[in-house]
Parts: C-alpha cells; structure tokens; sequence
C-alpha cells in the first residue's frame, strides 16, 4: 500500500507493523516538515473534498515535532560509530521515540479555503507496542469514497449501495462483513442475472443449475460474465474464503486488492453498457443516411 492510499484507504483500528516500513516511510507518516528533503515526501494528498463537492489536492500543514531534530540527529550520531548496523540502530531509536510520544496529528489543508477547518483532512495516529493505528480521521473513508463509487449508480443503485456498505464496514474494522458485500456483487449482479438470461434464451435448462456450488454455477455463465472476472474466478473464491475461513485481520489486510478488483469488473460492465450506446446511436445515425 502506497503512503497516499494509506492516508485516503486504509481502515480504522487495523494494525500496522513497522518492520513492514522504511525508516523514511514511517517519518513521512508521522510529520511533515517543509524545509526538510527527509519529511515532506507527502506534501499533498489527491482526495474528495466534502464541502467543496468536488475532486481536490490538499496541501499538507507542516507538522513539525519540537524534540524531532534533535531525535533525529542524536540517532545518527548512536548508528555512526557502528556502520554495520547503522540502519537497525537508527530504525529501532525511531521507534522508540514515537512509542514514547504516543499520539499523532496530521492536517491536510484544501487549497480553496485553506483557512476553514471544515474542509480540512485530518488524520490521528496511535503507536503502541512498536505498532501504530489510524485511530481517528475527518473526514471518514466512506464520505470521502462516494465520490469515487458515484459512477456506479448508472449500472444499479442496489450496487452501488453494497459497494459502499462494504467499505464502510471495512473503515471500522469488520472485514468479515465487508467480504460479505463484495461478494454479493458477484452473486446478485453478476452470475444470477447471467444464468436467468441463458435460461430465458434457452441456452440451459433449470434443472443445469440445481444441486451444483456456486463456482460451478459461476463456470456455467462464464461467456455472459465480464471477462476480468472470468478470468480471474478466483476474486469469489478468496471472498468465500474470507466469509467462512479468514480472520477479521487477514479480511482488512486484503480488502483493498478484493476491493479494487469488484471495480474492474463494474468499469468493464461501464464500458460495455457505453460501448452498446455508442452502437445503437450510430446505427440510427446510419439508417437516417439515404
């Protein structure tokens, strides 16, 4: 997961390991600073504003920590005499001073109204146990993310809505129930509508569909399926998966990959909705030409 999409994606109360980050990383995260070259990696973050309604880049507030320099220079001058290890030692100094530190605050100002803490995106930070959680953000994931899943609504509302409700469950930490969701985008509006045209064309017989598992089920459709998701069939398995067998954690530490690949299935069925569009517009067209 990329810094940006661990601001604007990531889930509240889900944990995070620092060995999984550079040092870099895990200072980028945690301040800002602008005249540093170390700590202004994440000058900005392209998100949702929502009181301006609209698609915004907001600029970070400089978040500078008074203790920071000087954290920062007595952990190069520990790691120096020891050039070996000079990496762990300084890593490990690091964490340690954010351990003892707490809480953080992020602010990301919107660059129409800098001014007006409404439009401001916030993030809170806890470490804890050489752990940290997003343990707070304004505004949430989920009112930030119906600017994104908006384009969903033209293929149905109920979609769109399940789209949503599995994110939100995501950003409290239900991971289980935002599988749930996911896949039952496949079901209801994926495979079941595709076996009810190939019954109503003929094409099978009830009886093809009875007393078989839904992957089977889902084998019997592929030609009517999008092509992303017959190719990749094993998005449902993964879900089911999830449902049955997986944790809460291993749910939330995959949701955006499961997530991100229902969205490509619904930008192809987009695509093709507006590709049959464009047909039938130019074969009226056509049929107009003497």
């Amino acid at each position: 997961m990329g810094l940006e999409d661990f601001f604007n994606k990531s889930g509240l109360y889900e944990k995070f390991d620092f060995e999984n980050f550079t040092e870099e990383q895990i200072l980028n995260i945690f301040f800002h600073v602008k005249q540093n070259s170390v700590l202004n990696h994440i000058k900005s973050l392209d998100s949702f504003c929502v009181i301006c309604n609209q698609q915004t880049t907001f600029i970070s507030a400089d978040k500078s920590n008074r203790h920071l320099e000087e954290i920062l220079i007595d952990l190069k001058s520990k790691s120096e005499g020891n050039p070996s290890n000079e990496d762990v030692i300084r890593k490990k100094g690091l964490i340690d001073f954010l351990n003892d530190i707490g809480t953080f605050h992020r602010i990301f100002h919107c660059p129409r109204d800098p001014k007006n803490h409404l439009h401001n995106q916030e993030y809170h930070f806890l470490v804890t146990d050489n752990l940290f959680t997003k343990i707070g953000q304004y505004p949430s994931v989920v009112d930030k993310e119906k600017y994104s899943i908006q384009k969903y609504r033209v293929l149905k509302k109920e979609i769109y809505q399940e789209l949503n409700t599995a994110i939100g469950l995501y950003t409290h930490g239900n991971g289980i129930g935002s599988f749930v969701y996911l896949r039952r985008i496949i079901e209801k509006h994926m495979v079941i509508p595709a076996l009810e045209k190939m019954l109503g064309d003929g094409e099978i017989e009830k009886e093809d569909t009875v007393n078989i598992d839904f992957k089977k089920k889902m084998a019997l459709a592929k030609s009517y399926l999008p092509e992303y998701l017959s190719e990749n069939s094993k998005i449902y398995s993964i879900l089911s998966k999830g449902v049955h067998e997986l944790s809460e954690k291993e749910c939330l530490k995959h949701f955006t990959v499961l997530r991100t690949s229902i969205e490509l299935i619904l930008d192809e069925k987009i695509s093709q909705i507006e590709e049959e569009k464009k047909k039938k517009m130019i074969r009226q067209q056509l049929n107009e030409i003497n």
